[in-house]
């Protein structure tokens, strides 16, 4: 039988699980990897059997048949041979499949634009009888988003308010809608196969990647371009940049002071992350574990760095210094990815703040009038996330070195303990007395910090202002029911929302506008991070600790392609939306050219301020210019 198509496969993946898939439940079993020998659902030896039949014909149809076929017509023999290498028959289909079918969307603006956003189509949850709105069962359905044992638990909405959109499934197996990440996640047919081969040299990768299109959009690939020049990670100052000017700013802020002699000959910045090591890995004879504690000196420049790995103190100028700053750079990364970026970004301020302006607030209530700008498509890509990021051997686990329930769990419950994301940005406390030097006698120092709270500054005079022309509105029933509902889920996190007040709530709401736009942009903009493998990635093999093997490098850009797609930019009028509409109030449209008009001031003090920066380093991430105006993708 031969199959020429993804789809023939994944038709032929789910016709073949149909027949067990009613009673063993094969395509959604939570069991972990064949290698890691820990199952979390049934698996009995029936289904074993089963999947030793399985696999080695999904292996055999993606290995000998898709590759070499028309859908890698454009791949050269050196490309071919490497991912056969790859003893993964799920990366060597998104290997196939992931880089066209993500240019192809970006080409196709899937997402919209400014004018997409329409408000004719706000209608979820809620329907108007004899002028009173009235819940709506129909249209505020949720379902379960993910549930980690004993970690986290959260509900989605089954579609997106504006526009509608859903993960579409596959097809329906014994009754149940399976999506394509059902197929790909499933032990039986795409088990847990680890590699650690790597790419002889940058010129090589670079080939592999232009063959799959995971290079540039803007050089006919499917990976996002980035506004950042020279950010090469590979420098001292460069590396050093990461952690200060990029996506692992959030760490040095929660630094605390440098106080141990031992610590302090090294500077008065430290990052200390070798609580990861405690982070179970499932081939530890292959991969490296997690977990660093990274010195910096007053400059801002790393100084010394600490891997947990080899339990050994490493300085600039030692043999294995390069290794030592990719270890720190791998921990950094992974950590703030799936931390800050995913869980707490997209899992809770976007996804809980989309779903409680649904079920709580109706279409013409001012508070959900102003946020579904900021939640739009929000679902639809959170869906997607649950199954590529978050479940048992989804692309990310793959591309991680982590076991998963003794290293991707406990980094999901670390998220979810530590977070502060609904505590306003100019409220968290600067714990280190160099940092805070930086922040007060230093504008150009830490921008992290210092421009993300005139951004936010600016997001609250519009909140206010809004709330204000919303008069008693912005504190009626729904209002207090949507605010009570987004304190409730915050209950087990480290910062808790405070009880209501008419100011609490313009924090709140300011705080997901700040989150899902400008403090998106620095944590999620990762076109700087993924785009060779001697920079950074999700994990280290053993035999080579200076680059990232073949299969994380190619999951990990593939993680990073799905974040390029054009999404509607914050800094737009939205004509079809602002101020438009029945029962619309002509105010709206005064509110938001205010703060247009604001973030393009913004945006040209930030653009001048990255132009007049004594030191080398950029920082763009927080022009307003650039922004989205929600999580989208």
């Amino acid at each position: 039988m031969k199959l020429t198509t993804a789809a023939s496969l994944l038709a032929f993946s789910t016709s073949s699980a149909s027949a067990f898939a009613p009673s063993n439940h094969l395509l959604s079993s939570s069991s972990m990897a064949r290698k890691e020998g820990t199952h979390v659902g049934p698996l009995n030896g029936f289904v074993k059997k089963i999947k030793k039949v399985l696999a080695p014909i999904v292996d055999v149809v993606i290995g000998d048949v898709f590759i070499g076929s028309e859908k890698t017509a454009d791949w050269s023999r050196e490309t071919e041979l490497l991912i056969k290498e790859i003893p993964c028959a799920n990366t060597q289909f998104l290997s196939i499949s992931a880089g066209p079918q993500i240019f192809n969307r970006i080409v196709n603006n899937e997402l919209g634009d400014a004018t997409s956003l329409n408000s004719a189509n706000v209608t979820a949850g809620w329907k108007k009888i004899d002028d009173q709105w009235e819940m709506d069962e129909e249209t505020r359905g949720t379902e379960e988003l993910f549930n980690l044992p004993g970690v986290w638990t959260n509900t989605i909405l089954k579609n997106d308010d504006l526009t509608n959109n859903e993960a579409v499934p596959l097809r329906t197996v014994g009754g149940k809608e399976i999506m394509q990440s059902d197929i790909t996640n499933s032990n039986v047919l795409f088990p847990m196969d680890d590699s650690d081969i790597v790419f002889a040299d940058m010129a090589q990768a670079e080939r592999v990647f232009k063959d799959l299109k995971l290079n540039a959009y803007s050089e006919g690939g499917g990976f996002p371009d980035t506004y950042n020049t020279d950010f090469n990670m590979q420098t001292d100052e460069s590396f050093s940049r990461i952690f200060f000017h990029g996506m692992c700013a959030p760490l040095i802020m929660v630094q605390e002071e440098v106080t141990d002699p031992e610590h302090t000959k090294y500077g008065p910045h430290m990052v200390d992350l070798t609580h990861a090591a405690d982070w179970k890995i499932r081939e530890p004879d292959m991969f490296k574990k997690f977990g660093a504690r990274i010195h910096f000196d007053e400059n801002q420049m790393v100084s010394a760095i600490y891997d947990s790995d080899t339990e050994k103190l490493v300085l600039p100028g030692d043999s294995d210094w390069e290794a030592a700053k990719m270890q720190a750079k791998v921990t950094g990364v992974s950590i703030c990815t799936v931390r800050e970026h995913l869980a707490q970004t997209h899992l809770m301020v976007a996804n809980d703040s989309s779903r409680e302006v649904v079920l709580q607030l109706h279409p013409e209530h001012p508070i959900r009038r102003l946020l579904s700008i900021f939640t739009y498509n929000s679902v639809s890509v959170n869906q997607a996330a649950a199954g590529s990021l978050i479940h048992p051997r989804c692309t990310i686990h793959r591309a991680l070195p982590l076991d998963y329930k003794d290293g991707v769990l406990p980094l999901f419950e670390n998220a979810r303990i530590t977070s502060v994301a609904y505590q306003p940005f100019p409220d968290r406390e600067i714990k280190n007395k160099a940092l805070k030097n930086l922040t007060e006698n230093d504008e150009s120092g830490f921008p992290y910090y210092n421009e993300g709270c005139e951004y936010y500054e600016i997001a609250r005079s519009m909140v206010r202002e809004w709330l204000d022309k919303a008069g008693e509105e912005a504190s009626d029933e729904y209002a207090l029911a949507f605010y009570e509902a987004m304190r409730e889920t915050t209950i087990t996190q480290e910062y808790t929302l405070p009880e209501y007040s008419p100011e609490n709530m313009v924090d709140l709401v300011t705080t997901i506008v700040w989150t899902v736009t400008g403090y998106h942009e620095i944590i999620g903009h990762v076109a700087d991070y993924f785009d060779r493998p001697d920079k950074t990635g999700f994990r280290l093999t053993k035999k080579n600790p200076t680059t990232i093997d073949i299969q994380s490098s190619i999951l990990g850009a593939i993680i990073g392609g799905t974040t390029a797609f054009p999404a509607p930019q914050l800094l737009a009028k939205f004509p079809n939306y602002i101020g438009v509409g029945d029962n619309v109030p002509a105010w709206e449209k005064d509110v938001w050219a205010n703060f247009v008009y604001e973030m393009g001031l913004q945006a040209k003090k930030v653009q001048q301020n990255d132009r007049d920066r004594p030191s080398d380093f950029e920082f763009k991430y927080y022009d307003p210019s650039l922004f989205e105006c929600s999580v989208s993708v």
